[in-house]
């Protein structure tokens, strides 16, 4: 008897980008919002990195903290990005806990990591020495210094206030400044480079001090570094002023962008004999050689490696994989990779396996149980080979935005966005995350990882009802407002639940009163 394909699925995965956040050396900013409130329970805008750490999840970086020092090299090798944000002494500064002294063994082995591939981020702030840290001892074998100073610029500064400095004419020839308009440094401190260092954003003729970086960077053998003079345009409300989010992100970009990259696509068919067939395509995207990738897969019960995998390189692998026959609902174990690449000592991370969904169908093993995934992509009608990605953004207190855009909407925009903030829920619209990508691509990524909608059906434009028939398609709860004043044919949608308002009160009331109900759900 011939065997028919019974469904597909198509993953794929990359390198994933570890960075980690050191926590243990008083530093005055945490990425955890509970530790935050350990720090200060008034305002966390004062100690939150909560919405740097969104950024960046968002952007499938692996987020890690270190609690307990030391930091050693064992430690260093299995990441890729270390974060030092501002560690201080606590009767100067509230802090996380620790001292922030970094002895000559974890200043030893930091060096030694950067040398070998690591990326250093330090984020530090004016008048350097009042917060009693020996950061500068390890940034000197760097060829950088944080200066203890306060950059004062009176002709480009925000409400008359000499140190809240605005950088409106940036020269974007760095790809950390790539798209990057306008930055505001709040009280910062000035950067000392020499040698190969550089200055990245440097202060005006009319600033104290003149031409003075307030970022600079270095790259120290096959390592990064990376130093910012300020810490608070990054805190939740000023990552909002400018073009901070873009800056925050081509700073991660540059500091990972030499680091190790292999993307691995896996094509899973299911037969109607209980057989599974795995096609697997692995790509060298990194500027590095590897001499070994290697593969242990749970799911065929098979290892396999491939070596001198050069730039650019594509190697397959196919395997087979036959289902007990009493098999009604089947978890697909993990499959580790290991690689070995120039100059650095071996890595290893862990990709997902599926689930097999009554023995017919597949779905991803690690998304939330309230994920709901777009069956087949409506401009290619095939899978997504996304999905894994936009399972992993998913997050149910995220709410996807299906309004107008312009000024004429931008006053009931921020009130809905501040009904949301206040209820717990995070608001997200297709404008917040630009890609290159087809805006449809965008819009579509957004809707997924989002566990519910709010849309506007004002003046019944077609890209808001399109992008409501996909939620709808999906399953997301959606509030649909509809200005009282509309009075026009409705459709087929004529029969469904609305929130009716005239004024931004009417949309807080009602929008308020929603939320509650679906908090339940």
């Amino acid at each position: 008897m011939s065997s028919t394909l019974v469904d597909r699925i198509m993953i794929t995965h990359k390198t994933p980008i570890n960075i980690l956040f050191d926590e243990c050396h008083g530093e005055s900013w945490s990425i955890s919002v509970d530790a935050a409130r350990q720090i200060n329970p008034k305002d966390l805008n004062n100690c939150s990195y909560g919405s740097v750490a969104e950024i960046l999840r968002d952007d499938g970086y692996v987020l890690d903290r270190l609690i307990t020092a030391p930091i050693t090299y064992s430690i260093l090798n299995s990441i890729d990005v270390l974060v030092v944000a501002h560690p201080t002494v606590d009767k100067v500064c509230r802090n996380v806990g620790g001292e922030p002294i970094f002895i000559d063994s974890e200043i030893n082995d930091i060096v030694q990591w950067v040398a070998k591939g690591g990326s250093l981020f330090v984020l530090y702030e004016y008048e350097a020495d009042k917060w009693s840290s020996n950061i500068n001892q390890l940034l000197e074998y760097f060829g950088l210094k944080i200066n203890n100073d306060c950059l004062i610029d009176s002709y480009h500064n925000i409400g008359n206030s000499p140190s809240i400095v605005s950088f409106n004419h940036i020269d974007s020839r760095h790809p950390i400044l790539h798209d990057v308009h306008k930055v505001i440094i709040y009280a910062g401190a000035t950067i000392t480079t020499r040698g190969t260092a550089q200055g990245v954003l440097i202060s005006d003729y009319d600033a104290i001090p003149m031409t003075s970086p307030v970022i600079a960077c270095n790259q120290y053998g096959n390592g990064k570094v990376l130093v910012i003079g300020d810490t608070d345009l990054f805190d939740p409300i000023r990552i909002k002023d400018g073009d901070h989010k873009t800056l925050l992100r081509n700073m991660f970009k540059w500091l990972s962008s030499s680091h190790p990259s292999i993307h691995i696509t896996r094509d899973f068919k299911l037969f109607s004999d209980k057989t599974i067939h795995t096609n697997w395509k692995i790509k060298n995207e990194s500027n590095s050689n590897f001499q070994e990738i290697s593969i242990s897969d749970e799911i065929s019960q098979e290892n396999f490696s491939f070596s001198n995998v050069r730039q650019g390189d594509e190697k397959y692998h196919k395997s087979k994989y036959s289902l007990p026959t009493n098999t009604a609902i089947s978890r697909f174990g993990k499959c580790r990779v290991t690689y070995e690449c120039d100059n650095q000592l071996k890595r290893s991370f862990d990709i997902d396996g599926v689930k097999l969904n009554g023995g017919s169908q597949f779905i991803i093993s690690n998304a939330d149980p309230a994920f709901t995934p777009m069956p087949i992509c409506p401009m290619n009608y095939e899978m997504c080979p996304r999905m894994e990605h936009i399972s992993k953004r998913f997050r149910r207190h995220r709410v996807f935005l299906d309004i107008p855009y312009g000024t004429e909407y931008s006053n009931f925009e921020a009130e809905i966005r501040s009904i949301l903030n206040c209820h717990g829920f995070t608001a997200v619209a297709a404008k917040d995350r630009a890609r290159s990508r087809i805006l449809l691509c965008n819009i579509c990524e957004e809707i997924q990882s989002c566990g519910f909608a709010v849309a506007d059906i004002i003046g019944f434009r077609g890209n808001i009802l399109y992008e409501l028939g996909i939620m709808h398609a999906l399953g997301k709860p959606c509030a649909i407002l509809k200005p009282k004043s509309f009075d026009g044919s409705m459709g087929d949608i004529e029969g469904l639940m609305y929130i009716k308002y005239e004024s931004e009160n009417e949309i807080k009331t009602e929008l308020s009163r929603w939320i509650e109900e679906v908090e339940t759900y």
